[in-house]
C-alpha cells in the first residue's frame, strides 16, 4: 500500500488530512511489524535447526588424506 496523504482543507497554519488513510496506514505497518516478528521467530527456528542438521553431518564428512593414518 503506498502511503499518502490526502489533504481536505488548508489554512495559512493548518492542513487537514482525511483520518481514514491514517487510520489505514497505521493498521498496514502494524501488519508489517508483526509479520517482521512472525519472520525473525521463524528464522531462529530455521538456523537452529541447520545447526541441529551440521552438528550431525559433520560427524559423517571424509577425513583428509593426511589424516587417515592417525
Amino acid at each position: 500500500m503506498a502511503a499518502k496523504k490526502i489533504y481536505v482543507a488548508s489554512t495559512r497554519t493548518t492542513l487537514t488530512e482525511r483520518k481514514r488513510d491514517v487510520t489505514k496506514l497505521k493498521q498496514a505497518l502494524v501488519r508489517v511489524f508483526e509479520e517482521y516478528r512472525k519472520l525473525k521467530g521463524q528464522q531462529r527456528r530455521f538456523e537452529a535447526a541447520l545447526g541441529d542438521l551440521c552438528a550431525i553431518t559433520t560427524r559423517w564428512s571424509i577425513p583428509r588424506k593426511e589424516c587417515t593414518g592417525l
